[in-house]
């Protein structure tokens, strides 16, 4: 009499991939420094070539902001590509399972919940020790308006969060992840992330405290998902929020204490 075989072990949960599809290949820690390296020197190194030809003028006009997008797609383009011909793109989109509504939805409230508490409540406690906040172009050029308005928000809400979040957290952290687990990993990774941030450094580096806090946040979400979905989401609404802020307080010339209050970077 032949004996029946045991049903299958069921994958844990939280660990559910789309039934016949392959695991993904795992992303390592040189792939994630490889990424860092040209996240930052492939900007330099564009720009270099821009400028060398005559495409910039160094004047912040809008033919440099057209440069800049071109250089941030291209860098974003590349390091997709550079995933894919090694296998790894699913692994650092999806390392464990797809994205679910749900995923969407924990992105959207993580990245309202980042900017009352990260930006507003930390940023204010920060003005009131003394410590004046850091000068970023891309929310001046919001409030200036026009096509320089439509392109700071193209990179800043478009281009960077899905760019960063693939370089920081799908492949650094997770390469780090697999060799000493989430927390030295997301808090490395958010270090990092929190440092290529130059024009916070150089402005006013106590508020790098918010973007690597930011960072452990959406390693967290990533954790908490299994996918980049969430993390991708929060960053473009912490990214939007800011930055519709800022255009609606340059709006009210009359309320400067409000403005200088919910947009403290103005």
């Amino acid at each position: 009499m032949s004996r029946v075989p045991p049903p299958p072990t069921p994958p844990p949960t939280g660990e559910h991939r789309t039934h016949g599809s392959p695991p993904p290949s795992p992303v390592s820690v040189g792939d994630g420094l490889v990424l860092v390296a040209w996240l930052v020197l492939g900007q330099i190194l564009l720009y270099g070539i821009a400028l060398g030809i005559g495409a910039v003028d160094r004047t912040g006009g809008t033919g440099d902001r057209f440069v800049q997008v071109a250089i941030l797609s291209a860098i974003l383009a590349s390091t997709l590509a550079w995933l894919a011909m090694r296998g790894r793109l699913s692994g650092a989109l999806a390392p464990r399972r797809n994205a679910r509504a749900r995923d969407l939805f924990l992105g959207l409230g993580s990245g309202v919940a980042a900017f009352v508490v990260l930006l507003l409540a930390l940023g204010l406690v920060f003005q009131v020790i003394g410590f004046d906040p850091p000068e970023q172009q891309a929310l001046q050029d919001v409030v200036e308006g026009g096509v320089d308005a439509l392109l700071a928000i193209t990179m800043a809400v478009l281009l960077a969060p899905v760019l960063e979040e693939l370089v920081f957290r799908g492949a650094l952290h997770q390469g780090l992840r697999q060799r000493a687990g989430f927390w030295p990993a997301a808090l490395i990774s958010s270090g990092v992330f929190a440092a290529v941030h130059l024009e916070v450094v150089m402005s006013s580096p106590v508020f790098l405290v918010q973007l690597f806090l930011l960072g452990v946040l959406f390693a967290w979400l990533l954790e908490r998902t299994g996918n980049l979905a969430a993390p991708i989401l929060a960053h473009l609404v912490f990214n939007a929020i800011s930055m519709g802020l800022a255009l609606l307080a340059s709006r009210f010339e009359d309320l400067e204490e409000l403005a200088a209050l919910v947009v403290p970077w103005r």
